[in-house]
């Protein structure tokens, strides 16, 4: 997955008590990449205010690998994993820009257009090809496991 959506760095206004970036920021900078992803696919704010429609998120997963901290630079690859009628998946991965490793992978599943009277609307198939060209396959885990309740 090389697609860089967002780049950015960690500010001193990111961090939490324990010094390190806030869980709030993860979901803020993974919200900028999937605007940008989404306006490749042709889902720009011009093409929502046309149809009067938008979109919503239904779930978010984000697993926290490695901490960051303020001066970190991190960019974020993403993709497509899935494009239905009504719902698309999109990975991303948060990336430390300088040392390469992954902080957080994260997936998220949304409502790509929902209009504010009318209901869900099917997803229109005016870009295959640059649907295409964003899909991608999610990594196997790498074996980590959660204990059970």
């Amino acid at each position: 997955m090389e697609h860089v959506t967002y780049r950015g760095a960690v500010h001193l206004h990111h961090l939490d008590h324990m010094g390190h970036m806030n869980v709030q920021h993860y979901v803020g900078m993974f919200d900028h990449a999937t605007w940008i992803l989404i306006a490749e696919l042709g889902l720009t704010a011009e093409w929502f205010r046309e149809q009067n429609c938008g979109m919503a998120a239904l779930e978010q997963n984000i697993q926290y690998k490695r901490e960051l901290r303020a001066g970190d630079v991190i960019e974020i690859h993403s993709g497509v994993l899935e494009l239905g009628n009504k719902t698309m998946r999109i990975t991303h991965e948060m990336r430390h820009f300088t040392g390469g490793w992954v902080a957080a992978p994260g997936v998220s599943r949304t409502v790509e257009r929902m209009a504010s009277l009318v209901g869900i609307q099917p997803i229109d198939e005016d870009s295959p090809e640059i649907r295409r060209s964003l899909m991608v396959a999610l990594p196997t885990p790498s074996g980590r496991k959660f204990a059970s309740n």
